[in-house]
């Protein structure tokens, strides 16, 4: 379901004729029949346009929205058109109920723009109207929600304001993914790589607050590549779910049926970095059994992390699962814990948790006896957020008595005492 205002529907300051109203949806339309989506997919909504170009015409885009009125749109499935007797929308109680999307691309907040905190609110209000609906309908659905584009140029308060609304509105995507909505957000305000001039000077808008169709297509491009990771599987999968447990990520995902399966490649992203290959899990090849999977992320560093699966058959092929986000958080304060900290004095395995240093700092694990003497040394190197999370061999037998871990970087040490009886 294409959602939002005019830069969804098509119409400018200047009149655009319904059968060209195709705003980036042609285009997508192309990108999407040309990859692995063909056939798999229709646009819906109530509005209707761009006949002369496409032949998905539906969508819900709606000229002069703004972010309050699509809220009440799938609350009530109308809206009035700012406080007058017009009512866009076909009415009949909520919106989403009566065309049933299973995914969502939403631009939003062109119309009025509030640079206020509180304006993403009425985001977060159409939000938690999808999240009702999900409750409704039991299944999910993943909104693609944008930062919104900026204008011609001509008007540097309003860029400003809306620079400050998107980053309102990637805090609170931030907040919502920690919580297990399932969103994606995508920059179309810096990341299509729109010319914001009027296209008399070789830009990309046809006027303040509307792209051209050289526009409109950079647009599409970035709709697809979000709806990308996002094709079904040939296999059946009927779940994907990311949880943190203890220092770990912990993935599991069900298939309901598979047909030359022969494994799955769990990939993890960071912000700012592309998607890339942590582990791999076999498949079950050809079943009409339900199967459980699961794979441990004991790598993962801090921070807002996406993951997803690239499901590759016994011939190559592969299509990509949905993308599930975690967030990992880390403690700044300068913690050190190593356990067992009693032993028999056998050789072992010794764990580490710290947190506190440098990020990527040399972090130096030695034991001494009380003399002072070393007995063993390691140097490991703690992740992008000065934590460690990692293993000490210790191979030599100790005699009963009182030892001391020392754990110190180029800053900071902490002692840590162990035991043998």
């Amino acid at each position: 379901m294409p959602l939002g205002d005019s830069n969804t529907e098509g119409v400018r300051s200047i009149d655009v004729a319904p059968e060209d109203r195709v705003a980036y949806r042609d285009k997508l339309e192309e990108l999407l029949d040309a990859s692995s989506w063909k056939g798999q997919y229709e646009f819906v909504g109530s509005e209707s346009g761009g006949s002369a170009h496409m032949r998905g015409t539906a969508h819900a885009g709606f000229g002069g929205a703004r972010d309050e009125d699509i809220a009440t749109l799938l609350k009530e499935g109308k809206f009035r058109f700012y406080d007058t007797d017009i009512y866009p929308g076909p009415g009949g109680g909520p919106y989403l109920d009566q065309y049933a999307p299973d995914i969502i691309l939403l631009h939003i907040g062109t119309n009025w723009i509030d640079a206020s905190p509180e304006a993403v609110r009425d985001v977060a209000d159409i939000l938690d109207q999808v999240d009702l609906y999900e409750q409704r309908a039991g299944k999910e659905v993943t909104v693609i929600l944008a930062k919104i584009i900026l204008t011609d140029g001509g008007n540097p308060t309003l860029d400003a304001a809306t620079r400050t609304y998107n980053a309102h509105v990637e805090a609170m995507v931030e907040e919502r993914l920690a919580s297990g909505d399932k969103l994606v957000l995508v920059d179309m305000q810096d990341g299509v790589g729109l010319v914001y001039r009027p296209e008399s000077e070789g830009g990309d808008m046809a006027d303040q607050l509307h792209p051209n169709q050289q526009g409109y297509r950079k647009m599409a491009q970035v709709w697809f590549e979000a709806l990308s990771p996002i094709v079904p599987l040939p296999v059946e999968l009927t779940s994907f779910t990311g949880t943190l447990s203890k220092v770990e990520v912990l993935l599991e995902w069900t298939t309901a049926s598979e047909l030359d399966n022969g494994y799955f490649q769990v990939e993890r992203m960071q912000e700012g970095q592309p998607f890339s290959p942590i582990g791999r899990v076999d498949g079950n090849g050809t079943s009409s059994l339900s199967h459980r999977y699961s794979f441990r992320d004991k790598s993962a560093p801090a921070g807002l992390l996406y993951y997803r699966l690239r499901q590759v058959d016994t011939d190559g092929t592969y299509s990509y699962s949905k993308v599930v986000a975690v967030h990992r958080s880390v403690a700044t304060d300068f913690r050190v814990r190593l356990y067992p900290t009693l032993s028999d004095g056998s050789p072992r395995t010794v764990h580490i948790s710290a947190t506190g240093f440098a990020a990527a700092a040399l972090v130096d694990v030695t034991l001494r006896d009380t003399m002072g003497r070393r007995l063993h040394h390691q140097t490991l190197r703690a992740r992008a957020q000065g934590e460690l999370e990692d293993e000490v061999q210790l191979p030599l037998v100790l005699s009963k008595g009182l030892y001391m871990w020392e754990v110190s970087s180029s800053d900071k040490t902490s002692k840590v005492k162990l035991l043998v009886r």
